[in-house]
């Protein structure tokens, strides 16, 4: 796909159409430069670009850009964090690596981070998420390159914000799921899950009406704490060792969800003072069975 004499890293790959991959890149022609690289492949095997013309954008001084690509058969978005930490959004199709003349260079209140993609099928255009500073924000380019949204700030509260996802409905709309919560040097904290609905027929985002729903979980979040059991053939339990009564009393709090259930609120499963490494069993469709440790290594059940 590329040949540098230094090295390319940091490759993402996604479909494109029925006829070519999109693959991006970083690319290191040496070791003061840093560049953006696309090209497209097709079925054969062939490339759109030939090696000495598939950088789409070259960065004002070395640094990684972190580039990311979402398309659909009327054209790629590629996006990637400049030296200066904004994030800049450039649109290319197999016969044109550059379709806008310039680069969208997202409007930005401070640092910026994990910026993200969801290709709009409805109007032809990308939704994009990022961190923004402390707080999460969004934009609507059309395919075009013109921007939507006067404003792009969706959540700012005095909380932690990371992590956005963004997903287009195919009807004009996108869903921005994002993690918040108060966290510690231990990474320890009470979080939960925020979600927003934006149009990309709208001339502005609000900071208002953000829908929580997924709340009360820890910070410290591992694999072995954090489980799920089907409940019946339309639901299932999420459950999760919680801190937000502090990182010494942990508890077990569940959210139920499916078909029949939207996982709208969570719940205390147990009033046991403290409740490590909670592990449920399903004994029948209305009854769970609940072991937990406590600080002394004691088991309890209910």
């Amino acid at each position: 796909v590329a040949v540098s004499d230094s090295r390319q890293i940091s490759p993402k790959v996604t479909y494109y159409s029925d006829d070519y991959v999109v693959v991006v890149w970083e690319d290191w022609p040496e070791s003061t430069t840093s560049s953006i690289g696309v090209n497209f492949i097709n079925q054969s095997g062939t490339l759109s670009f030939d090696t000495n013309n598939d950088i789409i954008y070259t960065l004002s001084s070395a640094s990684s850009s972190f580039p990311r690509v979402k398309a659909n058969d009327n054209g790629a978005f590629i996006i990637w964090l400049s030296p200066d930490n904004i994030h800049n959004v450039q649109k290319s199709n197999p016969a044109n690596i550059s379709e806008w003349n310039a680069p969208v260079t997202l409007s930005s209140g401070g640092y910026q981070e994990q910026g993200r993609l969801s290709v709009d099928n409805y109007s032809g255009g990308v939704f994009v998420t990022w961190e923004d500073d402390n707080s999460i924000a969004v934009q609507y380019i059309e395919y075009d390159g013109s921007v939507s949204y006067s404003n792009t700030i969706i959540s700012n509260v005095d909380n932690e914000q990371f992590y956005p996802l963004v997903r287009a409905d195919g009807n004009g709309g996108a869903f921005i799921v994002w993690a918040e919560g108060v966290l510690n040097y231990n990474g320890v904290g009470s979080m939960q899950l925020s979600s927003k609905y934006v149009l990309s027929s709208s001339s502005s985002v609000d900071v208002d009406n953000n829908v929580v729903f997924f709340e009360g979980f820890g910070g410290q979040i591992e694999k072995s704490t954090t489980k799920s059991i089907s409940l019946n053939s339309n639901n299932n339990i999420i459950y999760w060792q919680d801190y937000r009564n502090g990182s010494s009393n942990p508890q077990t709090y569940g959210s139920i969800g499916g078909e029949t259930e939207n996982f709208s609120f969570s719940k205390l499963l147990s009033n046991f003072s403290v409740q490590k490494s909670p592990e449920l069993v399903k004994v029948s469709d209305s009854q769970l069975f609940l072991g937990v440790y406590d600080n002394d290594e004691q088991v309890y059940f209910q």
